[in-house]
């Protein structure tokens, strides 16, 4: 496997230094750059700003790769993205954008002990057989107060022609049987073992819990696993709930629409 990595815009004199690696490689199945980049400021005495990015550029110019290079770019901010732009340089801009609002964010903080305000994107490729392709992107940041956010989405691809695919691979299954397998899953995320136990653990209404399940807001996706799910933080529950992810379809059972 060849292998070569190069940094570039460095700016020392402004206080900043930015770096971006770009490491193509080339193994079975779809191919990807992987282009980091981080910007790292000093704002006040105790306080510095940093944001990360790194990102799994799908590469080459076939359907399935424009179908995952729009995702990546919408995810990054950045829709209007073509070849021309280069990849490189949509990711050092993506930090240089979230310098500037993390040093909004700062503005405001008054302390005189040691802080960092900070954000970070990844986006990566968590499942490929032969038929799909899975992208996660996940995002965290800090800007102060009792604790941070996070946010994950995933989508998974048909290799054939690019579609994403969505609750497409839940098959046949009817709202019902989702809400079930929605339920007894989160069960096994809560570690309990009825739905009265669990309508506590998310604080939900027992008559939403029956009537009215809420679906998580990014669709299902394809892992080694089967079809899963993720809710974000305070969809379905508190904070300290996390972002309870659970398997709806085993991969024995896998049958998506076509």
């Amino acid at each position: 496997m060849k292998r070569y990595a190069f940094a570039f815009a460095l700016s020392a004199a402004a206080g900043t230094m930015m770096a971006a690696a770009n490491t193509p490689s080339v193994d079975d199945g779809v191919r990807f750059q992987q282009i980091t980049a981080t910007c790292t400021q000093q704002v006040k005495p105790s306080l510095s700003v940093k944001s990360t990015c790194d990102v799994a550029w799908p590469a080459g110019d076939d359907v399935l790769v424009q179908a995952l290079t729009q995702w990546v770019c919408k995810n990054l901010g950045y829709e209007a993205y073509s070849p021309g732009d280069g990849p490189e340089s949509v990711v050092l801009t993506l930090v240089q954008n979230g310098i500037r609002s993390l040093k909004e964010e700062a503005e405001d903080f008054e302390g005189d002990w040691t802080m960092e305000f900070e954000e970070e994107m990844t986006i990566s490729r968590i499942f490929e057989n032969d038929d799909f392709v899975t992208l996660d992107c996940t995002m965290s940041g800090y800007t102060g107060g009792a604790h941070g956010y996070n946010m994950q989405k995933c989508a998974t691809f048909r290799k054939a022609d690019g579609k994403e695919m969505g609750w497409d691979l839940v098959g046949n299954m009817t709202k019902a049987q989702i809400d079930r397998a929605l339920k007894d899953g989160l069960q096994e995320y809560a570690d309990v073992t009825s739905d009265i136990d669990l309508v506590d653990a998310l604080f939900m209404e027992p008559a939403d819990f029956e009537n009215d399940f809420p679906l998580p807001a990014v669709a299902p996706f394809l892992t080694s696993e089967g079809v899963e799910v993720i809710y974000q933080q305070y969809e379905i529950a508190p904070y300290s709930f996390g972002m309870p992810a659970c398997v709806i379809v085993p991969m024995q059972k896998f049958n998506p629409k076509k």
